[in-house]
């Protein structure tokens, strides 16, 4: 949502690898959400291309990304902007291979 009203929006975390492509589309949607007065959490993950939580489970990067995520998640306050709570579990499983985090 580059062009976005930001006005309204909740904290968000934007991960994203430093190799990726579209990497400055992460610098830039947290530029914007900034200017706009709301709190953006930037994460770029250093040598970390795109799709990398995704394609690489068992790489420790994308572990921590995982973790951090949920951390996001359940912190104080962040459930209230999300339309559905999901159940507060031990583990994430991040993909279909079914490796735990």
């Amino acid at each position: 949502p580059a062009y976005a009203d930001y006005d309204r929006f909740p904290p968000v975390l934007i991960v994203y690898g430093s190799l990726e492509t579209s990497a400055s589309d992460g610098e830039m949607l947290a530029a914007r959400l900034r200017a706009a007065g709301r709190t953006a959490y930037e994460r770029p993950y250093e040598g970390m291309w795109h799709d990398f939580l995704y394609l690489t489970p068992c790489l420790p990067e994308s572990r921590r990304a995982w973790r951090e995520i949920a951390s996001f998640l359940r912190a104080d306050g962040a459930e209230k902007h999300l339309q559905a709570k999901a159940p507060r579990d031990d583990k994430i499983v991040c993909n279909p291979y079914g490796y735990d985090l």
